[in-house]
């Protein structure tokens, strides 16, 4: 099975080489691999044994890094002055990597949490 042929095919996808996570807000798609027009985690009997506990823990650190860090833009770039252009190698990377800067929301965040005193 090809997935990089799936994840592509005209009859699927509208224009499927652009960059559009917004196609999966109202999809009725399921990443576990029961449908076969979108299987990133394999599909069958040879689905990601892990699939669940990295679907749950994703969500987890995404939380955590957006609680507990502001992010913004290097040297004050705008964010329409980002690069969004891709460059496939052996995989699909980003011709220009994005860089972001992260701040501590709160002043302890670097401290150990458990103390001795």
């Amino acid at each position: 099975m090809n997935a990089y042929a799936i994840h592509r095919d005209p009859w699927v996808w509208e224009d499927p080489l652009s960059f559009k996570p917004e196609q999966f807000l109202n999809s009725s798609l399921d990443y576990q691999g029961n449908d076969f027009h979108y299987i990133p985690f394999g599909g069958g009997r040879r689905v990601c044994p892990t699939l669940n506990m990295a679907s749950k823990i994703n969500r987890f650190l995404l939380a955590s890094l957006v609680h507990n860090f502001e992010w913004s833009l290097p040297n004050g770039m705008k964010s329409n002055e980002l690069d969004m252009q891709d460059a496939f190698m052996a995989v699909l990377v980003k011709a220009v990597p994005l860089s972001v800067m992260p701040r501590a929301k709160f002043r302890n965040l670097n401290s150990s949490v458990c103390e001795t005193r």
